[in-house]
């Protein structure tokens, strides 16, 4: 896949999960695991196929990386822990908006008050566009509140006469001057709970970082001490449980810039969505999910791909028997090559190491 392809397979993926959540709380469990076997049969006939048939990890030769690879695990790590300050990150200026909200609310209020308008009008098949408002009924005054009679008006056009004059107070009781203030400390508590969010997005998933190549040689020097370590391949087994896990939890990280996201527009959408997820809609979670596996170009020479688990999902420590092959770097010491042959010779797996070719032009493989 090249750069434009894994965006696609990031957003595709995303949409699917999102087709098979949330689950009904009166699934019996039976169900839920029916459901979720029906839904590994979809994903494995649409993305399987997509995913690469490698991936690898450059490890440096310390006594934790040797251990993990002997005893089939994978310490799994948390995006505040990698040298780019913003992985994992939202593209937001909350403090901006703030401010912005501070320093003049009506039109906040208003936005507000109009997507609870259109909450009410949705079961009768109604919606209220915004744009054309003030052109059609000034239904706001200059202070953002509802006029009483305006929204009876406009109500009783849209609703059924009975229900008219009861939302037309409720409007006119939640949009006034009395009432601003606690529906904008409302919109801050949003705001900030959602850049809350975004700090538990980098310190509490945990994930591992693979590469699509083995022969890259800035990745050699940076992630394997400088071609003294050691380079693991990996083949995931879509037929185990395990494997499943593993690959419905894959994503190519997506080399580009991060979409903003203005988390006001956010609330409003949330608000008027007919399916969302703790408040926010489908659309703006897929934009949520595509930000956390962008990276800026500068990276893309990784050519990565991660794995990345909730806290609920289990811990930093997961058990990865997926090792079908290891490749020593040409600076290895003979006491970790020793150690590292010794242990997949155990495991029945292949050992490659790599060589300079006779004229020194050349890196290649030599199996041992």
């Amino acid at each position: 896949m090249n750069n434009e392809d894994k965006k696609k397979f990031i957003i595709n993926v995303h949409k699917e999960f999102m087709s098979a959540r949330p689950y009904d709380d009166s699934f019996s469990i039976e169900r839920m695991k029916e459901k979720e076997e029906l839904f590994w049969k979809r994903y494995e006939s649409l993305f399987c196929e997509k995913l690469p048939q490698k991936l690898y990890k450059y490890r440096k030769c310390s006594e934790q990386n040797i251990k993990a690879f002997e005893d089939d695990f994978a310490w799994f790590s948390t995006p505040s822990e990698f040298g780019d300050i913003v992985d994992s990150t939202l593209n937001t200026d909350i403090e901006s908006e703030l401010e912005e909200i501070e320093k003049n609310p009506a039109p906040h209020i208003k936005r507000i008050s109009t997507a609870i308008i259109n909450v009410m009008l949705a079961p009768y098949g109604q919606s209220l566009d915004e744009n054309m408002l003030d052109s059609v009924l000034p239904l706001f005054n200059e202070n953002g509140e509802v006029k009483e009679e305006d929204a009876k008006k406009l109500l009783g056009e849209k609703l059924p006469e009975y229900a008219s004059d009861q939302y037309a107070k409720q409007l006119v009781n939640s949009t006034q001057l009395s009432n601003q203030e606690p529906i904008l400390e409302s919109v801050k508590g949003f705001l900030n709970l959602y850049l809350e969010f975004n700090k538990k997005i980098r310190n509490e998933t945990y994930v591992y970082c693979m590469a699509e190549e083995n022969d890259n040689l800035a990745m050699w020097e940076t992630y394997a001490d400088s071609a003294s370590g050691f380079c693991i391949e990996y083949k995931f087994d879509k037929g185990t449980f395990l494997g499943q896990k593993m690959l419905l939890n894959l994503f190519p990280i997506y080399y580009g810039e991060k979409e903003q996201i203005k988390f006001f527009d956010v609330l409003v959408r949330g608000l008027e969505a007919k399916q969302k997820i703790n408040g926010i809609s489908y659309d703006d979670y897929a934009k949520w999910f595509l930000s956390a596996y962008t990276k800026d170009p500068t990276y893309s020479f990784q050519k990565e791909w991660r794995i990345g688990f909730t806290k609920e999902m289990g811990g930093c420590k997961q058990s990865f028997p997926f090792a079908s092959s290891i490749i020593l770097g040409e600076k290895i010491t003979d006491d970790n090559k020793n150690k590292l042959v010794d242990i997949a010779k155990r495991k029945g797996i292949k050992v490659y190491q790599r060589k300079l070719n006779i004229s020194g032009s050349k890196i290649i493989l030599k199996e041992i």
